[in-house]
């Protein structure tokens, strides 16, 4: 393709090239099936192939200039002239890069077991999976190895690597003993974290990451650190992702690339207070050839480093750092799929703690989540995703299990003014409110729309349900064609101590009729979009995945939209005649004062953030996110219900049952939702609209229905579908974000452009 003579037309240009992949059956749920690059027509000539599989033939199927950031196309590029564009790439690296040994015992033993497949005590699990090939091919009865702490390793590699590959043959399970041949059993246990403690620090140059982690989450391991291993779970990618908005960990298909660091923690307790170890790296996952996972794993040591920090004998950081200049790190997975340049995706990383126990051992550890550091409130559980009661060498053991529980101490539990006033319980305490106690159900403010002293709007959202049901004003929206009114008597938070005899019997109140705004006035709403209509939907035809494919059937169109409806809200009438300490507002009781107080302190608030956490979210983390609503309904059997009143609830959720694509009510709009059994948390009818803020306060979902005994709170911004935005997706022009976006640009004085600068295509 030569653009010489077009050099002024094409200037400022992107161009966007997208590649089939040669792939068979199985690699079509692993693989994206098309994989796009965007180049800047200036650095055409620059093309990588970052992202790109080795040992993979890709095709060229089209080729057109587009728009930067939105691309929008400009021109198709005819490559109907080109007989075959096709590549397939192939890197060899050394073979010193990987270490298989957590420990270097070059021992050999004496011992007389004849049903040993080696007498070494520095096997690697390399040498297990060789050796039990060779007694199968054989017919060998041989199926035992010596208990050394590099062998315990080696075994605990294996027993993963076997789980794990789904393409091969399982080989055989391998037994342990020590020198008087007493059994050795492998153990594992590994706890539902808090979903924020998964996530890495990535530096502003997105070329190191870190991860804290304390293993004051496991209690009773002391007698038994000298033997110990300490493991961190995490997916580091160098290549493009299938994309998926709820990326499990427990799925085999989602997890391409997955890491495990550990180290002996006796050697972390020998070495000094911000003191550094390396640990040793293993692949966990098998897809394809055997050779070709080596590849990508070498692949990985080759551009970074890997080390452990000691904070202290309980906490430890897990470093990862690029060794050039030309490698990044990122755990945004629409970022990391148009990086031109070698990025690895990194997503959750998960602790576990492994150990040797013999038949006749007592060993009792358990789990329970760390609270947060900065005040913010927490829900620690118990909860496991690997027991170590059910690992005793038997492969199938190290599924992970999911959650599915109806009490309320496994699930959430109900927030009370002596809980601290921090991360999202703060935001939730500041933004969450109801128009009234008959049509508006739960409302939340998003922040203001401009920042001006004297502009009285705000961005808020609920469900479309819910918005529907508003009356239409006969007014002109400002820059919308849809304009609500409706008849305010606000409810806000009423938040009161917990009674004394609350766990056993629970507390109906605070009701909304002891909080309420008695001067009702009306207040008109304009629509900024509707996504669950798609009459109302903004930009619909150019709604937009994370990896910039439209719309193109029946279940994309389900998906790609939600029952969300953010509006603008003006409230001048209500600042004019309450702000600065009027005379109006003095002559205000108390109650009215608090009301007031909670409204005007809207202009403070900065507009709200889509949740990172909830790119992250899976069925094996404990969430610590905040619920607050305004229910009506009953006859779910909860302590916190009463039959026809509306009253305040606010809940911590902790553990989700399964997360699973709902439908809304009887519409064929369906999106992956968490649930929480209606015996646990009060949140019926009235409870709709109601938002989830994320641990630090961001905004992660909307509660929008209740089914079959469960609540359902609706992911709205995932890595495939995102309604919110974040800046990162600009060729989504139909989400929030981006309209908003084009909007600040066109009317500066109407809205504030600085809530809208991020951009994506990071790596370009």
């Amino acid at each position: 393709m030569n653009f010489n003579n077009h050099i002024e037309k094409y200037k400022n240009k992107w161009i966007e090239l997208e590649f089939i992949p040669d792939i068979n059956e199985i690699g079509q749920n692993i693989y994206p099936n098309t994989f796009k690059v965007v180049i800047k027509f200036e650095e055409f000539s620059k093309f990588g192939l970052n992202g790109f599989n080795p040992d993979i033939k890709f095709r060229l199927n089209s080729a057109k200039f587009v728009y930067p950031q939105t691309l929008t196309e400009y021109a198709n590029i005819n490559i109907q002239h080109l007989n075959d564009f096709s590549f397939r790439y192939h890197f060899d690296y050394e073979d010193n890069l990987i270490n298989q040994h957590i420990k270097n015992d070059q021992n050999n033993t004496n011992s007389t077991n004849t049903n040993l497949l080696s007498n070494s005590l520095n096997l690697t699990k390399n040498d297990l999976i060789n050796l039990t090939t060779d007694a199968a091919q054989n017919s060998k009865s041989n199926d035992t190895i010596l208990y050394s702490e590099q062998n315990f390793y080696a075994l605990s590699r294996y027993f993963t690597f076997v789980h794990n590959n789904a393409l091969s043959h399982k080989l055989q399970t391998i037994n342990m003993v020590d020198e008087q041949n007493n059994k050795i059993n492998y153990q594992i246990i590994q706890g539902r974290e808090i979903l924020r403690n998964t996530l890495w620090n990535i530096n502003q140059n997105y070329n190191k990451a870190e991860i804290s982690k304390n293993l004051d989450s496991y209690k009773n391991w002391e007698n038994i650190e000298d033997k110990m291993v300490v493991n961190i779970n995490f997916k580091m990618d160098l290549f493009k992702n299938l994309l998926k908005d709820v990326k499990q960990l427990g799925f085999s298909i989602d997890n391409k690339s997955v890491l495990t660091a550990s180290f002996m923690y006796k050697d972390l307790k020998n070495i000094n207070n911000n003191d550094f170890l390396t640990p040793t790296i293993d692949f966990d996952t098998e897809f394809t050839e055997h050779y070709q996972n080596i590849n990508n794993f070498k692949a990985l040591l080759f551009n970074y480093s890997f080390k452990i920090q000691k904070i202290n004998n309980k906490e430890f950081k897990l470093i990862v750092e690029a060794k050039n200049n030309n490698a990044f790190l990122i755990d945004d997975l629409s970022l990391h799929y148009f990086a031109n340049k070698k990025t690895a995706l990194l997503s959750e990383a998960y602790m576990s703690i492994s150990y040797p126990k013999k038949d006749n051992e007592s060993i009792n550890i358990s789990f329970n989540s760390v609270p947060f550091k900065d005040n913010t409130p927490s829900y620690a559980t118990n909860k496991l995703i690997l027991d170590p009661k059910r690992t005793n060498n038997n492969l199938e053991d190290l599924n992970y299990d999911t959650f599915l529980s109806n009490k309320r101490e496994d699930t959430a539990r109900r927030l009370w003014k002596e809980d601290n006033q921090a991360g999202g319980l703060n935001a939730l305490r500041q933004r969450v409110f109801s128009f009234n106690d008959a049509t508006s159900a739960s409302v939340s403010v998003l922040g203001p729309v401009l920042d001006d002293p004297n502009d009285y709007r705000f961005y808020v959202v609920t469900n479309t349900h819910v918005s529907r049901g508003w009356a239409d004003s006969s007014k002109q929206g400002l820059d919308t064609n849809i304009e609500k009114t409706i008849n305010a008597n606000f409810r806000i938070p009423n938040v009161i101590t917990k009674p004394t005899n609350y766990d056993n019997e629970g507390y109906t109140g605070p009701f909304g009729s002891e909080l309420y705004w008695k001067t009702r006035f009306d207040v008109d709403l304009d629509l900024v979009s509707n996504y669950r209509d798609s009459d109302q939907f903004w930009n619909f035809n150019n709604v937009k995945d994370g990896y910039n494919n439209k719309v193109i059937s029946y279940l994309d169109n389900a998906q790609a939209r939600f029952d969300m409806s953010i509006l603008i809200v003006d409230l001048s009438q209500f600042f004019l005649t309450y702000a600065n300490n009027s005379q109006k507002y003095q002559d205000l009781p108390e109650d009215q004062k608090k009301i007031a107080d909670y409204i005007l302190n809207w202009k403070k608030l900065k507009l709200i953030k889509a949740s990172r956490e909830a790119f992250h979210i899976n069925d094996y983390v404990n969430l610590n996110w905040f619920f607050g609503g305004f229910p009506v309904d009953s006859g779910h059997n909860n302590l916190d219900e009463i039959s026809g009143g509306q009253r305040y609830r606010e809940y911590i959720y902790g553990n989700s049952a399964p997360i699973i694509r709902q439908t809304h009510g009887t519409t064929n709009v369906s999106n992956s939702a968490i649930s929480f059994s209606t015996r646990v948390i009060d949140s019926t009818g009235g409870a709709s609209g109601s938002s989830v803020f994320d641990s630090q306060g961001n905004l992660a979902a909307l509660y929008t229905a209740a089914s079959a005994g469960y609540g359902y709170a609706y992911i709205f911004n995932g890595n495939k579908w995102d309604f919110y935005g974040n800046g990162t997706k600009p060729f989504n022009r139909a989400s929030f974000y981006e309209k908003m976006r084009l909007l600040a640009y066109l009317y500066p004085e109407r809205y504030n452009q600085k809530d809208f600068e991020e951009k994506g295509f990071k790596f370009l």
